[in-house]
């Protein structure tokens, strides 16, 4: 048969089996079965025609790789047996950090990689990642979050690389090419899904899953465009929704949206795949749709292929409204031959099952994936504040070391990593869509005490316990302190709770103080899922602030002269008026993974020269989000009126810290700006190089900065925005030239047609180490208006290092 035959393409095989299939057959291809759904679909007693994909997000419940790869095959075996035509089930699983499994290699979170802006290192971790998870059957990713952020009240945060569509482009991208293309001699292996689409972040309120309020023109240019650039430089082979709506819209039921912009004009030929229970939300919650037969008609025709994580909607009423002429059969056989095609492009016919156990041990053994995870740790570390009490020589010396996080190995790893399920595993109560915690566990039901001042449970007791057992490598802050520092005598008081109002510790924490020569104060907050964390899915904030407890010891030790360090773990980055008064320097840590205390007491002691710059605007307060430096000319903080108050009353308009900040202990100095050409005709490229000069006597690595802001445009364009970046590792005093060659289709907008220009004009080139620290700066002019589409434009520059 056909299908059967390797010699043909993927597209023939999938249109000789669909031909063959049954209409039950062909449902159960858009269908999902989920082992953490106790209560609903069983893989033994229902799904008589196989299931198209498996939810295998239960794999992190599990104790170890060797179980999980049973279970996949057996799952598999149940799967294929079930179906006339042995077709496998596609199992996917969440990857962002890591593959969502014990014994993975953890990664920083996606906001600590946006720190790092270093667009190889993230297409090597997609690589690992993508091989890793092949090597135990599983081949379709829930990763890599391609949102846009701006508001950090909103809990999915550190999920995101950062706040400008260009960086969030370049690093998606990355991602993208590595796990899809992490098969032997690169080829497709896993399917990636970039998710949200489209506008997730930008809710209402910060809140979760709340309507979008985006008009059309920064929607197609802001928030689309990483999807774009995953889709036509990347290959992208999945799409997930967004929960909310948008113009009155659920992006889950949008035509407008998921027919009309992602499929014909964006150009997205894979796998729509539903976000956990968002097909059934169009008549449970948006109430846009009465019952599941409406919600089925819909879904089917804006384009869905998948329902995650069971059938709720694409059940067995499909063949009912299929049959009574409700909806059109093609609808059906599109998606299904999309999902089949999927699935012969990944050779899961040829290759259904787990790699052999020996194969497994070595990819997931490997040196190289334990070094890539510490340098993306070592290079996430962005130093905020520094009055050259670091590098610090802690031999022989007092330290003082305070906070709950300071000895917390749970605190290391974020929303969306194995350490954040092992919580939930444990019988917390769960904040995530579609996913149940363990029943059995008693913990769960028990009523349970709050952190003071704080609606937040008390964690599970016996979480540091579970949590340093999960990475035997792994020590927490305190530990790592003792480890790399021998001599030092390092002494710890917990001082306070990672959220809440609670002092009672706070005199023993600055009694120990004072005592001490240096103090370490790990401040943040737990990013995960469940009541126990104070953010992650589901678990939005109205302040961006540290805890009051925190903030109110470091005001403490400032008004006692007691100098300290801060070092911040959290989904979002510190906004703290204490630390910057008071501080002698601030590390911003994120959630940087398995080797973060190492990469952070490496960073203190001055054997890791800290790099990393901000993906983000940091505000004072969430009164001002959402906050973000590319906005439109004469607004936000550059609003640029004739009032004689520049600011709030009572804050500033511009942010603590600025988009792409971050500082290093060298120096380093720009000069010679050389524009190959400034006048260009719209289809030229615009070539530029600079030199970069470390003045100091410590190795060092910049990231710098490519800005252009248009003098004069037939619509308002924002004030300035990111075009290039590098990073760029220099030697005491060694000079490197840096030079760039961008398509002026990277800049195109959409004008008052909405059609995609190039527009001619004056443009100034800004070079600098962050948006609002600009070193060289010239002018170029583009002669005449050109058109593209949104398919053929280029999405970041090229450069080299000489």
């Amino acid at each position: 048969m056909k299908y059967q035959d390797i010699t043909l393409s993927s597209l023939e095989r999938a249109r000789d089996l669909l031909e063959r299939m049954t209409l039950a057959e062909k449902i159960a291809q858009l269908q999902c079965y989920n082992p953490k759904d106790k209560n609903g679909p069983n893989l033994a007693n229902d799904f008589p025609e196989g299931v198209g994909a498996v939810a295998f997000l239960a794999a992190a419940w599990d104790d170890s790789k060797e179980i999980v790869t049973k279970k996949l095959a057996d799952y598999q075996k149940q799967v294929m047996m079930k179906s006339r035509f042995g077709i496998p089930a596609l199992f996917h699983i969440e990857a962002l950090t890591g593959v969502l499994m014990p014994d993975a290699t953890s990664f920083p979170t996606g906001i600590g990689r946006g720190a790092a802006w270093n667009v190889k290192l993230e297409e090597k971790a997609g690589k690992i990642i993508g091989q890793e998870m092949s090597a135990v059957g599983i081949k379709h990713a829930l990763a890599p979050v391609l949102d846009v952020s701006r508001d950090a009240r909103f809990g999915r945060y550190g999920e995101c690389y950062g706040e400008d569509p260009m960086l969030v482009s370049a690093l998606g991208t990355a991602y993208v090419s590595g796990i899809q293309n992490s098969g032997k001699e690169d080829s497709y292996n896993v399917m990636a899904t970039s998710k949200h689409f489209v506008g997730y972040q930008a809710g209402q309120g910060g809140i979760h899953a709340a309507a979008t309020n985006l008009p059309e023109r920064e929607l197609q240019e802001t928030f689309a465009r990483p999807f774009q650039a995953a889709i036509s430089k990347g290959n992208l082979r999945s799409v997930m929704n967004h929960y909310g709506a948008i113009d009155g819209e659920p992006v889950a039921g949008s035509k407008k949206l998921l027919q009309d912009l992602l499929r014909k004009e964006m150009g997205f030929d894979g796998l729509l795949v539903s976000d956990y229970a968002s097909l059934e939300e169009l008549y449970t919650r948006l109430k846009v749709c009465k019952d599941k037969d409406e919600a089925a008609k819909l879904s089917l025709e804006v384009g869905f292929d998948m329902e995650f994580p069971t059938p709720n909607v694409l059940g067995d009423n499909v063949i009912e409204l299929i049959n009574e002429g409700n909806i059109d059969i093609h609808l059906l056989d599109q998606a299904v031959l999309r999902v089949l095609t999927e699935k012969f492009q990944l050779g899961l016919f040829e290759k259904p099952f787990p790699e052999d156990s020996n194969v497994i041990d070595d990819v997931f053994s490997s040196n190289e994936s334990k070094q890539t995870s510490l340098q993306y740790a070592r290079e996430s570390i962005t130093l905020l504040k520094n009055d050259g009490i670091l590098p610090v020589d802690l031999k022989g010396k007092k330290v003082a070391v305070i906070g709950h996080l300071a000895k917390s190995v749970r605190s290391l790893f974020g929303g969306y990593s194995y350490m954040s399920v092992l919580e939930l595993a444990m019988g917390g109560r769960n904040t995530m869509a579609g996913i149940e915690s363990t029943p059995e566990k008693a913990w769960k039901y028990q009523e349970k005490d709050k952190y003071k001042g704080s609606m937040i449970d008390i964690e599970f007791p016996e979480l540091e316990r579970v949590a340093s057992s999960a990475y035997a490598d792994c020590r927490n802050v305190y530990e790592e302190l003792t480890k790399q520092c021998p001599t030092a005598k390092i002494m710890y008081e917990y001082g306070f709770p990672y959220v809440g109002t609670d002092d009672s510790h706070h005199e023993a924490a600055l009694k120990l103080a004072q005592e001490s020569e240096v103090s370490i104060v790990v401040v943040g907050g737990k990013y995960g899922w469940g009541t126990s964390c104070s953010t992650g899915e589901g678990i939005d904030s109205s302040s961006i602030n540290l805890a009051p407890c925190q903030e109110k010891l470091l005001e403490k030790m400032g008004k006692k002269g007691i100098k300290f360090i801060v070092v911040h773990l959290d989904g979002k980055p510190i906004s703290s008026d204490a630390a910057d008064k008071y501080a002698s320097a601030i590390i911003e840590a994120w959630n940087p993974g398995e080797y973060g205390s190492q990469a952070i007491v490496e960073t203190l002691i001055g054997s890791n020269n800290p790099s990393g710059k901000l993906p983000v605007s940091v505000a004072y307060s969430s009164a001002q989000s959402p906050l973000f430096y590319n906005h439109g000319r004469g607004s936000s903080y550059h609003v640029g009126t004739q009032s004689p108050f520049s600011s709030y009353i009572d804050l500033p308009h511009e942010p603590r810290y600025y988009f792409g900040f971050g500082l290093s202990y060298a120096n380093f100095e720009y000069s010679n700006l050389k524009l190959v050409k400034k006048e260009l005709n719209g289809y030229e490229k615009l070539v530029f190089s600079f030199d970069i000069q470390n003045s100091s006597s410590i190795k060092g690595e910049e990231i710098a900065q490519v800005y252009i802001r248009d003098k004069y445009s037939s619509v308002i364009r924002p004030e300035r925005e990111l075009i290039g970046f590098c990073r760029v590792l220099l030697e005491p005093s060694e000079k490197k030239i840096i030079e760039f060659e961008i398509d002026l289709s990277q800049i195109a907008f959409l004008d008052r047609e909405y059609k995609w220009k190039i527009e001619s004009g004056d443009y100034e080139l800004l070079v600098g180490s962050s948006c609002n620290d600009i070193h060289l700066e010239d002018t170029f002019n583009i002669s005449s208006n050109e058109y593209v589409t949104s398919t053929n434009r280029e999405f970041y520059p090229v450069y080299k290092i000489e």
